[in-house]
């Protein structure tokens, strides 16, 4: 499947799929940081207001590491969800690990906070992941 490459926010990359679903990739192993999900939300926030919609998401979690502190604390919080929740239509996370799993769930934290929410769930297949995402 052709994607079309859009931009980079800090150490992830994304690509606009034909199905219309933006898919996002870091290419080596990746510490998330406050700073890399602000970074990276902020794009969201750009390619949604761009596109005069909501965004559906496929997020390849799988060189995820490690969150640090202050991450987790932003996840934690409703910050991500009350300022950019509106932009997200749904979030798919493709993870193959037990840590890059521990790390998507705590990203599931970020979609039930705030007034702003929307369904997240996590896959370890993209077939599936994009299917569940067409279905809504």
């Amino acid at each position: 499947m052709q994607t079309e490459k859009i931009g980079v926010a800090g150490p992830t990359h994304y690509f606009q799929r034909p199905d219309g679903i933006i898919y996002t990739e870091s290419f080596e192993p990746t510490v998330v940081t406050k700073e890399v999900f602000i970074a990276n939300f902020e794009f969201i926030k750009k390619i949604a207001s761009e596109k005069k919609e909501p965004v559906k998401l496929l997020i390849n979690f799988t060189q995820a590491n490690k969150l640090d502190k202050e991450a987790k604390a932003l996840i934690k919080s409703s910050y991500l969800n009350d300022n950019y929740g509106q932009y997200i239509e749904a979030v798919a996370l493709l993870t193959n690990s037990r840590l890059s799993t521990l790390i998507g769930n705590f990203m599931v934290g970020i979609s039930k906070k705030g007034p702003n929410k929307y369904p997240i769930k996590i896959f370890m297949a993209v077939p599936k992941a994009v299917k569940w995402l067409d279905q809504l």
